[in-house]
């Protein structure tokens, strides 16, 4: 028998990381940078949706897509700070500055900063056809987590229609698990299995317009509080894979919860 063949290094796809630098440090400071801001951020209720980071020999340029919290939201409002509904890209002066410092160290000519808000690009008629699906979970799934309920389906919107990535979309689910008793693991199993017979059966393609043909979702750990490891599996749709040519994406999460970590993993065919 041959060798198995690696599928990520033979599928063609756009990579959201072009390392064209002559020095491999100055691309992993910028990659470092890169993943502290997407931590500050999200303590500050900012998700970053999607991220393209290019270096090339003489310049630098970063492209972000920003996704405001329902909390943060809620804070804007208060404030006065918004009408309808996208609030303003957040003030990021500090950030110029810093990537300005690191450009200038390493003699970069150029650097380019390029931010958008990825709340516009929810579908409100597709985000009242989810909510009327899932509400039936706000007390058992989502107790006294009503943001987090909106904000989980504002994302899954953006997530089917090719606005989310895999990563983000998996540590999603994480957030939802984290806080769930032990009881609830078999509950929250049932959500993910309706959730993915919901956004792939042929009922839903007109209202939701899916960009997704498959997922297939790997929860391991000790589930529902057992003393020993177990696996549990959940797939919908189309999810091949002897074939190098299906545009499938990965993500994988850790989840850490009283009870112990469990894994959490996620395939996604896209069309």
């Amino acid at each position: 028998m041959g060798q198995k063949a690696n599928k990520i290094t033979l599928q063609s796809k756009v990579s959201n990381l072009s390392l064209l630098s002559v020095n491999p440090s100055a691309f992993l400071n910028f990659y470092n940078l890169l993943r502290s801001l997407e931590r500050l951020l999200f303590l500050k209720g900012i998700l970053i949706t999607s991220e393209v980071l290019n270096l090339s020999s003489n310049g630098v340029a970063l492209k972000l897509n920003l996704f405001y919290k329902s909390a943060k939201l809620t804070q804007y409002k208060k404030g006065g700070l918004i009408q309808q509904y996208s609030p303003p890209v957040l003030s990021l002066g500090w950030l110029k500055a810093l990537l300005h410092r690191y450009a200038k160290q390493y003699r970069f000519n150029y650097l380019l900063l390029s931010i958008a808000v990825s709340n516009s690009k929810v579908n409100t008629s597709a985000l009242s056809f989810l909510y009327s699906k899932l509400r039936r979970f706000l007390n058992t799934i989502f107790t006294r987590r009503f943001n987090l309920f909106i904000d989980f389906l504002k994302l899954t919107q953006l997530f089917i229609s090719g606005h989310l990535s895999t990563k983000q979309f998996i540590i999603l689910l994480g957030s939802i698990l984290k806080v769930l008793s032990k009881k609830s693991h078999n509950r929250y199993i049932f959500f993910i299995k309706y959730l993915f017979k919901l956004l792939l059966s042929p009922s839903s393609q007109n209202r939701l317009q899916p960009k997704i043909l498959g997922l297939k979702f790997i929860m391991h750990g000790r589930i529902a509080g057992k003393e020993k490891a177990s696996s549990r599996l959940i797939q919908g749709g189309a999810m091949p894979s002897q074939t190098i040519e299906a545009n499938i994406s990965f993500a994988r999460a850790h989840v850490y919860t009283v009870y112990g970590a469990i894994g959490l993993q996620l395939w996604v065919l896209n069309k």
